[in-house]
């Protein structure tokens, strides 16, 4: 056992101390004398807690362990009912020897979890005692498994009037099935505000996404703040927040959610004490005086130092436009002092990833996946075993404080929320519509017959697109069954990506105004996040602003890149039919035949 813990539990070393900052004194176990009493424990998750008790008729306290924000509430308002629920026996003796220490008469102490259903389940102790859960959080090793009570809040809705109420939710990852334990109580409660723990590597314990518990308590109803405590902010999670600059380098932050419903017939006033507004933040003031705490409307404006490019491939393992674009990206980042890695899918890389060092910067290469089923896996569910870990690993290996996507393709669109989630702040360089085209280029080519694409128009067109495609490609695997599957997967795919960029991509490059036009008919991408980068040559000298003849008298044209049909290589050579007639015009193709 990690001597840390060892008297985590002991109740006969329980000594009682005076809470920093607070009107009362609670009974702890030794490692907590210097949490509660020498620092301001989660000080602004404090003070709005206790500024939302002042005019509440309910408070249930999920994850109670001693009961510190039973007690806070309880002292601020006497008159409020509270439900406590701590399922560990000694944690539960402490919080029962605390609220008579307060003398608190309106507590009800339940000594069960709370979860999405009723009965008897498996409880993780963890050698912690404020870490244990249906699944422990990973921080501290498990001690052992006990078999806990389980109950939902909804077994307590006619316990809970309409009145307003506030519920605070600390369960180690399990919040998103407290919440769906809880429908009914959402329904009846108009005012009805939370507090919940929002804990990365808990959550993952428990296989939940954290931008899905995001997801689903929006589709709730509430509107969601998180609380910086270290910082003294409250920040808003909206369609433009980005996840990784809200958790701002920590694996949990504190959520404050209000319904939206209440919010908008009373105003954020009522429920988060905004003071006044200035160019930057709403300053906010506790009642209880002391310093003043803000909700910021600023992203998170740390140096960064260690980037992180990715593409389909680099050069010289692919010369074409992105790969070669990928490189210049990373020796130009490194030649101005930055710690640059490149990540790249590679077909020889079977499991885990390979490491290289390159002149200026660490490559990376995962294995690469089938590109159809990577565009229509966008969730990464179907991933090989272990390709989520080779992600994870590359990240703990190259710790990126920017993640730079210049394009995923062979990689699922999952990668774009696992980088947030890891708190790297994402920046995409957008020029193809890869991520809504399952064929990444404006023509369509079937045998001699073309067309150019309109775009991403609507799910359901590029569906029947990729359709007649596959008939023509793989016409001994093409079924009906899998033509329904396709128009299905499209649809979410495209929902998907458009969501991915509301919420967690944080700038967007674009080359030019008319692409940026061009992408944002289809994916809605609001101005201040877009940037306009031209992309081109450096020029070491001085560029003509007039075409100049030779001595000879003959203008020469060039074009670089690859010759592909799909790619308008033929509405080049269409473009200069005429001018081939003419003796005083060259075209020079330099690249490869592809198609």
């Amino acid at each position: 056992m990690n001597p840390l813990f060892k008297d985590d539990y002991a109740l006969d070393k329980l000594t009682k101390i005076h809470v920093k900052g607070q009107a009362f004194d609670l009974f702890v176990t030794p490692r907590f004398i210097d949490h509660y009493m020498l620092k301001d424990y989660e000080s602004l998750t404090s003070r709005v807690i206790r500024a939302m008790a002042k005019d509440i008729h309910t408070f249930v306290d999920v994850g109670a362990h001693y009961g510190y924000f039973t007690i806070l509430v309880g002292r601020e308002n006497p008159d409020c009912k509270i439900i406590a629920f701590e399922p560990v026996s000694e944690n539960y003796m402490v919080l029962r020897k605390n609220v008579e220490l307060n003398n608190l008469p309106n507590v009800d102490l339940v000594q069960q979890a709370v979860s999405n259903e009723i009965g008897l389940a498996p409880f993780e102790m963890s050698e912690a005692s404020d870490n244990s859960g249906l699944i422990a959080n990973p921080a501290a090793d498990l001690l052992k498994i006990v078999n806990v009570e389980v109950t939902r809040l909804d077994q307590f809705v006619d316990d809970i009037p309409n009145q307003p109420c506030l519920i605070k939710i600390d369960t180690e990852g399990n919040e998103s099935r407290v919440l769906e334990g809880m429908r009914n109580l959402i329904h009846k409660v108009d005012d009805l505000r939370l507090v919940i723990e929002f804990n990365l590597r808990c959550l993952k314990r428990y296989h939940h996404e954290p931008i899905a518990l995001l997801k689903q308590i929006d589709d709730l109803g509430f509107a969601i703040f998180f609380l910086h405590d270290d910082e003294g902010t409250i920040e808003a999670f909206d369609e433009h927040a980005n996840l990784g600059a809200l958790m701002k380098g920590k694996n949990y932050k504190n959520l404050c959610c209000l319904k939206k419903s209440a919010v908008g017939e009373k105003g954020l006033k009522m429920y988060l004490p905004i003071f006044s507004q200035n160019q930057d933040a709403l300053s906010v003031k506790g009642n209880q005086g002391g310093r003043p705490f803000r909700v910021s409307t600023d992203s998170n404006h740390r140096a960064f130092q260690r980037i992180l490019l990715v593409n389909h491939n680099i050069y010289p393992f692919e010369i074409s436009g992105t790969p070669l674009s990928t490189l210049n990206h990373a020796f130009g980042l490194s030649r101005k002092g930055f710690e640059v890695a490149v990540l790249v899918p590679s077909s020889k890389v079977k499991a885990s990833y390979r490491k290289v060092k390159r002149d200026g910067f660490t490559l990376y290469q995962i294995p690469a996946l089938n590109k159809y089923e990577a565009f229509f896996d966008y969730t990464g569910e179907h991933c090989p075993p272990g390709y989520w870990n080779s992600l994870d690993e590359v990240i703990k290996d190259s710790t990126p404080d920017i993640v730079h996507i210049n394009d995923y393709v062979y990689m699922p669109a999952k990668l774009i929320e696992v980088f947030s989630a890891k708190g790297c702040r994402v920046v995409r360089n957008v020029c193809n519509v890869e991520e809504l085209c399952h064929r990444d280029c404006p023509v369509i080519s079937m045998g001699f017959e073309c067309r150019l694409c309109p775009g991403p128009t609507h799910p359901a067109t590029c569906a029947v697109c990729f359709l007649d495609h596959q008939r023509i490609s793989n016409p001994e695997e093409f079924t009906q069954h899998m033509a329904q599957d396709i128009r299905k997967r499209m649809e979410l795919r495209f929902e998907y990506v458009s969501w991915l960029y509301r919420h967690l991509v944080e700038k967007v490059i674009f080359t030019s105004e008319a692409f940026k036009t061009y992408f944002t008919h289809f994916v809605p991408i609001p101005e201040d996040r877009i940037a306009l980068i031209p992309r081109g040559f450096e020029f070491e000298f001085e560029k003509r602003e007039k075409i100049q003849r030779r001595p000879e008298g003959k203008v020469h044209f060039a074009f670089i890149g690859n010759l592909m049909f799909s790619k308008g290589v033929d509405l080049v050579l269409r473009a200069f039919e005429v001018l081939s007639k003419r003796s005083d015009f060259f075209l020079h193709l330099y690249g490869e035949i592809v198609d």
